[in-house]
Parts: C-alpha cells; sequence; structure tokens
C-alpha cells in the first residue's frame, strides 16, 4: 500500500512539474513574440520617420523658397496674384483641403507624408502672409 501511495505522490508531481514547465514554455514563447511585435513597430517606426524626414525635405525643395502665392502657383494654382489677398485665401483655402492629412487617407504612406509636410509649409506661409498684412 505504501508502495502505491509513492507511486501515485510521484506520478502527480511528475504531472505537476510537466504542466509548470509547459506554463513556462508558453511565457516565454509569449515574451518572444511581445519583444518581435516591439522590435517590429521600432523598425516600422524608424522607416516611417525617414520617409517623414525625405517628405519635409521634398516639401521644401519644391516650394520653401517660395512666399505663399508662389508656392500656390507651384502647387498649380496659377490664378493666385499677390496683390489680391482674397485670391491667395481662396487658393490656399483650396490646396489646404487638398493636402490635409484627414483628405489622404487612401494613399500611400509616402503620399500621406508629402502632403502632410506640404500643408504644414503652407500653414506657415499662409501666417507669415497674414502677418505682413497683405
Amino acid at each position: 500500500a505504501e508502495e502505491e501511495v509513492r507511486r501515485r505522490n510521484d506520478a502527480a508531481r511528475a504531472a505537476r512539474a510537466a504542466e509548470a514547465a509547459a506554463r513556462e514554455a508558453a511565457m516565454r514563447a509569449a515574451a518572444q513574440r511581445a519583444a518581435d511585435d516591439r522590435a517590429e513597430r521600432e523598425r516600422a517606426s524608424a522607416a516611417a520617420e525617414n520617409l517623414r524626414e525625405d517628405a519635409a525635405a521634398g516639401a521644401a525643395d519644391c516650394i520653401g523658397g517660395e512666399d505663399l502665392p508662389g508656392a500656390l502657383r507651384v502647387l498649380g494654382y496659377p490664378d493666385v496674384d499677390a496683390a489680391n489677398p482674397a485670391a491667395v485665401k481662396k487658393a490656399y483655402k483650396k490646396a489646404a483641403l487638398r493636402f490635409h492629412p484627414d483628405r489622404t487617407r487612401g494613399y500611400t504612406l509616402e503620399q500621406r507624408l508629402n502632403g502632410e509636410e506640404v500643408w504644414k509649409l503652407l500653414a506657415q506661409k499662409m501666417e507669415e502672409f497674414n502677418r505682413r498684412g497683405l
């Protein structure tokens, strides 16, 4: 009878050890998946930051050196005359809507980032234009 009890206890101990090992393996696998996910997010974030920097440089090259009316002409609004503030503001509103981040959802990441950078530059140029009092 003692031998039978000892065998049952040994079997129960072995089963508990196997369950603990399985739980530990599952926890290690979950930790590895979390680390892999974190590394992938960091890689994606770095890639997006590089794209954002490239988009900012591209937008600055395209319209950075222009004043607001000149920038709007470069973006395809040829009827903008710096002497007519109403026309400048109307063209600015159209361009701001065209490049607004909420309006570029279906585009590629690169196109969205480029549009966002153009939108930011246009906003800065509009502030400058309004400060000059034209």
